[in-house]
């Protein structure tokens, strides 16, 4: 959908109001097509009746939805952690290494609400943080699915590390 202006995307999702599946098509596009600014993601989630159900139903469920592509998943996670109330379930949602290579403010860093979350969650446990950085998450394969707040969990509990979200 970001082939087409911002108006015509507007007139189109105007004349389907209320159709929330067209709102999560139009959301997806974003990742295929990477940094669409008109019309902004927020505002488009906004067409939604549950815009923080979906943002973290889409999330949760991204790897049926949007496929493989290490790009879509990196342009996804800009434009969930760009909302100005970013709902933290969204953001655990995330693929784990997309999460934690998200940029923040600067060039190198690593978003804020990720590192947030991640202290949050791990706190002042050197076993939890060694456990983290030993985790199975990956930038490619099946472990490239893995969610950051399943990992986090794993971590902090001690226990065995999630299976790919979609894998038996």
């Amino acid at each position: 959908m970001s082939a087409v202006t911002a108006e015509v995307l507007d007139a189109y999702l105007d004349r389907h109001a209320g159709d929330d599946a067209l709102v999560e098509k139009a959301l997806l596009s974003f990742a295929w097509h990477g940094h669409r600014s008109d019309p902004p993601f927020a505002s488009v989630l906004a067409r939604h009746s549950d815009p923080q159900h979906a943002v973290h139903t889409l999330t949760r469920d991204l790897r049926l939805r949007l496929g493989g592509n290490p790009t879509n998943r990196e342009a996804w996670a800009r434009e969930v952690l760009a909302l100005p109330d970013c709902p933290d379930e969204a953001v655990l949602a995330l693929p784990a290494w997309t999460a934690l290579k998200a940029r923040g403010h600067r060039y190198n860093s690593t978003h804020p609400t990720v590192i947030a979350l991640v202290e949050a969650a791990l706190g002042d446990d050197l076993h939890a943080w060694q456990r983290f950085a030993d985790s199975p998450i990956s930038n490619s394969g099946p472990n490239a699915w893995l969610r950051l707040g399943d990992i986090l969990t794993a971590a902090a509990d001690g226990t065995a590390w999630p299976k790919p979200p979609g894998s038996r």
